[in-house]
């Protein structure tokens, strides 16, 4: 994005080019124009969608349609009836299909800013070396909310276990038996 002391720059770069002329109100125009319109339209694009950290609502959710992960949970009522996944029945229907019917009362949706912690933790997950050490540092950084966590390895390569002090919210249960979200050695389980 443009930093503003180099955006006043410009506009008094090319303002003093035409000082004293009869373009110098035209080009004073289309620089007001510009900066109305199209710096604003493109920070709002940059702070609404495409920062992580700063997406709302439908930002959010183009975010999880690239990652894989819905913002809506199915509540208590539907994994009792074995419907756990976007309104389909897991036996018959391909569990990865991102089909929902906001209408449906057996769904909830996630909060913006629980949404946005399990995106975050989806994309931190595909950056980190899955050493211990660093899966430690990792857990330690994003689950700081919830207590102290740590990573207790197996040592034979066929569970990693995390270990929380506290008790975790359902949504974020719901998320860790449901995704593949927190970080692991490739073929060792969570």
């Amino acid at each position: 994005m443009l930093n503003k002391e180099l955006l006043e720059e410009v506009i008094s770069d090319i303002q003093a080019q035409y000082r004293d002329t009869n373009i110098e109100e035209l080009i004073k125009g289309i620089i007001n124009i510009q900066i109305k319109y199209i710096f604003n339209a493109y920070e709002s694009l940059v702070n609404d969608n495409l920062s992580l950290k700063t997406a709302k609502g439908g930002g959010l959710d183009l975010w999880g349609l690239l990652l894989h992960i819905s913002r809506y949970l199915p509540s208590d009522d539907t994994t009792a009836k074995g419907y756990t996944y976007f309104n389909f029945n897991r036996k018959n229907f391909y569990p990865g299909l991102l089909f929902h019917n906001k209408n449906n009362p057996d769904y909830i949706a996630l909060a913006d800013e629980y949404y946005r912690q399990v995106l975050m933790i989806m994309l931190q997950n595909m950056n980190v070396f899955p050493s211990i050490q660093q899966v430690n540092v990792f857990a330690s950084d994003a689950f700081s909310n919830y207590g102290q966590v740590y990573v207790k390895d197996s040592t034979d390569m066929s569970y990693q276990v995390y270990v929380f002090n506290t008790q975790l919210p359902d949504w974020l249960k719901f998320m860790f038996s449901h995704y593949d979200i927190l970080p692991r050695p490739a073929g060792v389980g969570v």
